[in-house]
């Protein structure tokens, strides 16, 4: 993972959002972290391993932390023992898919958790381009959540946390909307329990990003490549794991927390931040006009230019521009000073969710296809808009 103050330098900024706000809120994350039991779904992740990292310092009395990834839960442990400071809170992992039996088994051994945080996901655009994957979208970012929910209100869990993307906002993707249907699902459980959640913009090179691919391109002496027309906003892994805590501790039921801060100073376009990048490892950027020229030339391993193929989008699911608060979102009076709250308590009745799991399990037993899948999905999301392009990511360098 690279160094927050790296990351801040290649971003160009020195300002570190969320710090006044996590500061001022200490006395409820100790408060509501110390002696609890929890469990971090998808721990070996950037942000769940993040998070688990500011975990440790609260004492909280165990934490779980359940990944399908085996070799990065064995990388957490290794980071956990490592590190000065480790307390003798109780740390283990177990690489299980949370849909599974052997998960339920899991937290009823245990006698549930009073936590749960949830950063399980599906994450990429570009898994929407196949049927199967796609209905493995649904299932891991929503129809598990559901399933988790339910366990967690069994078990009398006190506070459940998942994480949700910017592309939940007025979504026009199968990502963006199978995350409105997790916030959904948070909705109709926010009587059981606390339920909570955050809007993230991207971060900046964390796993499976393009930034962090950038860094994977120039280990293998391949060229570097990024769209011109698409600006994001960026947080850092530090940054993200602070939103998270405060939303899943300091919050009341029902509340999305959403970034409130400077567009100038937050969103970025691509080139600029790996043109940063290039010359922090000594390299100018070489535009090249084609993908192919792009590669031949990152073969002749020029020792001062680094080539970069930039291209204009028109792949399915990208928007130019990425927002937090959608045109259906209610706000609520916030406290913080970079933190808004969309008010999403009761919004939606469980009997609705459970309905769409059973119309998703009648559509599992029968062909489906991405015209089926998005017929099912806007039928509950009203503000889905899809747009297709035929053309996937997957087809790009």
């Amino acid at each position: 993972m690279m160094q927050e103050k790296i990351v801040l330098k290649l971003l160009n900024r020195s300002k570190k959002f969320f710090s006044f706000d996590f500061s001022k809120n200490q006395s409820s994350i100790k408060k509501n972290i110390k002696n609890s039991k929890i469990i971090v779904i998808g721990g070996a992740g950037s942000i769940g391993f993040s998070v688990i990292r500011l975990l440790i310092d609260y004492s909280p009395k165990l934490i779980h932390i359940v990944d399908i990834n085996e070799n990065k839960l064995v990388e957490v442990i290794r980071y956990v023992r490592s590190s000065i400071g480790y307390t003798n809170v109780k740390i283990e992992t177990f690489p299980l898919d949370v849909g599974s039996k052997n998960f339920e088994i899991l937290v009823k051994k245990n006698k549930g958790y009073d936590v749960w945080l949830n950063f399980s996901a599906l994450k990429h655009v570009r898994s929407e381009r196949d049927p199967l994957i796609l209905m493995r979208m649904i299932e891991v970012n929503f129809e598990n959540t559901c399933k988790m929910l339910e366990l967690a209100k069994r078990t009398k869990a006190k506070r459940f946390f998942s994480v949700s993307t910017d592309k939940a906002c007025d979504p026009i993707n199968f990502l963006g909307a199978t995350k409105r249907l997790m916030e959904l699902a948070l909705s109709a459980y926010s009587k059981d329990m606390i339920t909570s959640s955050a809007r993230f913009g991207n971060i900046a090179f964390s796993d499976g990003s393009l930034l962090h691919g950038a860094i994977e391109r120039l280990n293998h002496d391949q060229p570097l490549v990024a769209p011109v027309d698409i600006k994001r906003y960026f947080l850092t892994h530090e940054e993200a794991s602070k939103l998270s805590l405060l939303s899943a501790f300091c919050s009341k039921t029902g509340e999305i927390f959403i970034p409130k801060i400077k567009k100038s100073i937050a969103q970025k376009d691509f080139p600029s931040i790996l043109k940063n990048l290039l010359n922090f490892k000594g390299y100018d950027m070489f535009v090249s006009g084609t993908e192919n020229e792009a590669r031949m030339l990152a073969r002749k391993k020029n020792k001062k230019k680094w080539p970069c193929f930039l291209f204009s989008t028109d792949t399915s699911g990208e928007k130019e521009e990425e927002f937090f608060l959608g045109k259906i979102d209610l706000l609520k009076r916030s406290q913080y000073s970079e933190i808004e709250i969309i008010n999403a308590k009761n919004i939606i009745k469980k009997s609705i969710i459970k309905k769409f799991l059973k119309e998703l399990f009648e559509l599992k037993n029968k062909t489906w296809n991405e015209k089926k899948i998005k017929k099912l999905i806007k039928s509950y999301v009203g503000n889905f808009n899809h747009k297709n392009k035929s053309k996937s990511l997957e087809d790009k360098m």
